[in-house]
């Protein structure tokens, strides 16, 4: 990636974050003004906090568009070319290995906080690119190797089988309450 090219990501970053700031200082201020907006900013309030919900058990996979998946594979390609271990960590099948596609996106987002000028504000770039060299690169490749199953895949893709749900969700009881979860 280009410096123009992360220029361009972290204006956009800083765009949404404006955007969310902004949104963030109308529903505040519908809430505490006390007229109709407020009941009315509080009904948005809810209903997006349970979009969020929703959203939050969402694969990262689910989300992204086209483009976020051609950004995702051409940093993947760049991870690999860069970070040449005894064996490889990532296989020509990694995109159909949901657990890793996760993984992947993460560490990429923690790279991108990496080398942007959001970094400085904590340590400094220096300490957060390290860090992210120390901390994030190694659990990844650990984690594709063992954990994701690539390690299978070295001479062609070894399908997975989904596991089930496992949580007890008739039997779920509310701590604290002792009510049972409808």
């Amino acid at each position: 990636m280009s410096s123009e090219e992360r220029f361009e990501a972290v204006e956009a970053e800083l765009a949404q974050v404006r955007r969310d700031h902004e949104e963030l200082i109308r529903t505040l201020e519908a809430m505490t003004s006390g007229t109709a907006e407020a009941s009315s900013a509080t009904g948005d309030t809810e209903s997006a906090n349970e979009e969020s919900a929703e959203v939050a058990c969402c694969s990262w996979a689910d989300q992204a568009d086209a483009e976020a998946w051609a950004a995702l594979m051409d940093w993947a390609d760049w991870l690999t070319v860069t970070y040449q271990t005894a064996e490889p960590f990532l296989t020509g099948c990694w995109t159909r290995h949901a657990g890793v596609v996760e993984d992947l996106a993460g560490l990429k987002l923690a790279w991108e906080h990496a080398v942007s000028a959001c970094a400085e504000v904590e340590w400094g770039p220096t300490e957060t690119l390290e860090y992210w060299h120390d901390r994030y690169l190694p659990g990844f490749i650990h984690r594709a190797r063992s954990l994701h199953g690539l390690q299978a895949c070295q001479t062609r893709h070894e399908s997975t089988h989904a596991r089930p749900a496992v949580t007890d969700r008739d039997g779920a009881v509310v701590s604290g309450t002792g009510e049972k979860v409808a």
